[in-house]
């Protein structure tokens, strides 16, 4: 249902132009049954929309190989003559790629074969204003020196809160939505461009200037399947000399952590702790990074034991081990992955470590834990 409400709100923008992309990351379920009989017009009363028929372009992809990917024959003519809410393209992917591969298989048809100048990257939980698509091109418009850019996340069961105003990153790689939990009162409105590093994955717009520095490459790290692909590709766009953006007149609204299933909170920490390794190995020049990546090595451990003793659980702990040995194993491939990433670099972390946070996030976290812990 998240899905369909999801496809719902993305059919209900204002917007005049659009072709929307469901990319199935091999789901074992009824997921495409149920995406294709609301198409054929089926809409669940709990939608409370009067059903529309829409012509679904299925196209099936054997797992990583983008070549499978074909353009839709005429397809461009029918959205140009803005009929685009007719129209349903849905790629079945063989494997479950992760978060990243299922968005690169995403980009890749809307960049490469339809030539749209930007991509909006949509969890599936994520619920849309009508307006959100007129904000989010009304704001690219005017400042054409960012690449990547997110509206307001609000959380979905509480409209009045915050899920994230931009995300935050220290130099040590601790992660944070910015205003998380706070009611909104257009506090962080002004700070378009300022006060956090990266976009959130949730929903995401990506212009073609960056994806065409992409070329030779994947435009998110498939490697990292879960986790972390927003900050990745947020630090490359602000390295090849863009800026990152917040739109706050584009508001959503963000179920949140839907996808993942038992075992949710180790697999989460799991992959956090696993490809934030990675994300600073490929990213921080040399000095910065024989500087940040020992303390945040130290800085995880204490998280993992933290955790592990307010949860009385002893596998964060292995969680965090795991995650080490990862990346010993596959230290070949993140430098291979570093060479091309700093290769690529214009502006100097100089330049871009001034949009990082100051300190600690996931210091300060453990702090406000024993703080409270001590006042009970």
């Amino acid at each position: 249902m998240d899905t369909l409400e999801c496809l719902q709100s993305l059919y209900d923008q204002r917007y005049a132009n659009a072709c929307i992309v469901v990319v199935d990351n091999g789901s074992k379920d009824e997921s495409v049954q149920m995406i294709e009989r609301w198409a054929s017009g089926e809409s669940p009363a709990s939608l409370s929309v009067p059903p529309v028929k829409r012509t679904v372009h299925e196209i099936r992809v054997s797992g990583r190989d983008l070549t499978d990917i074909r353009a839709v024959p005429n397809l461009g003519d029918s959205l140009s003559s803005g009929n685009w809410k007719r129209h349903l393209v849905l790629i079945r992917v063989s494997d479950n790629l992760g978060y990243a591969g299922g968005m690169n298989v995403g980009i890749h048809f809307a960049y490469r074969l339809m030539k749209a100048k930007e991509v909006l990257l949509l969890n599936n939980d994520v619920v849309l204003k009508p307006d959100f698509f007129d904000e989010m091109m009304s704001f690219t418009e005017a400042n054409p020196g960012i690449a990547i850019s997110q509206g307001k996340i609000l959380f979905y069961n509480d409209r009045k809160r915050l899920n994230s105003a931009g995300n935050m990153m220290d130099r040590f790689g601790g992660v944070d939505c910015r205003g998380y939990g706070e009611l909104d009162t257009g506090q962080y409105d002004g700070l378009t461009s300022t006060g956090f590093f990266y976009a959130s994955g949730a929903a995401m717009l990506v212009r073609d200037c960056y994806l065409r520095s992409c070329e030779g490459a994947s435009y998110l790290d498939a490697t990292l399947f879960a986790y972390h692909e927003d900050l990745d590709i947020s630090w490359s766009a602000r390295m090849l000399g863009y800026g990152i953006g917040f739109c706050p007149k584009a508001v959503c609204y963000h179920k949140g952590g839907r996808s993942l299933k038992e075992d949710r909170s180790l697999t989460v920490a799991f992959y956090v702790k696993r490809n934030i390794f990675r994300v600073l190995l490929k990213n921080y020049e040399l000095p910065n990074l024989f500087f940040s990546l020992p303390l945040a090595v130290v800085i995880a451990s204490v998280s993992s034991a933290a955790h592990a003793a307010s949860s009385r659980n002893l596998s964060y702990t292995m969680v965090f081990v795991r995650a080490l040995l990862w990346n010993l194993r596959n230290l070949d491939d993140t430098l291979r992955e570093r060479r091309v990433v700093q290769a690529r670099r214009v502006k100097p972390n100089r330049d871009i470590i001034p949009f990082m946070a100051l300190g600690s996030l996931l210091l300060a976290e453990i702090a406000k834990k024993l703080r409270k812990l001590g006042s009970s």
